[in-house]
């Protein structure tokens, strides 16, 4: 899967030399780069999903940080709502009690 992937933006980088300088190649050349860069984005996109199925520890990893950014964001979100607001909060906090 990489080698079918990354193979053709490698190259790319090869003939880039005579494809800038012969200007019958140029619009052929930007096609088939704008081609093989998209290779490599989807192969980075199934590097990343096939790491998730097969690896435990970087599944387990990648939703610890992804719950701790979420949880930064909703006490960040209470914080400014807090701060925009500040009777709304002290009333919710007398009924708590």
């Amino acid at each position: 899967m990489y080698f079918a992937l990354v193979i053709p933006a490698e190259l790319m980088n090869f003939v880039r030399e005579v494809a800038v300088t012969n200007r019958h190649y140029v619009d052929a050349y930007n096609l088939a780069l704008a081609v093989a860069n998209t290779f490599q984005a989807v192969n980075f996109a199934l590097n990343f999903l096939l790491y998730c199925a097969v690896n435990t520890h970087f599944r387990q990893t990648f939703v610890r940080i992804v719950y701790r950014a979420f949880r930064c964001r909703t006490k960040f979100r209470a914080e400014i709502e807090s701060d925009r607001n500040p009777e709304a909060f002290s009333s919710q906090a007398v009924e708590r009690k």
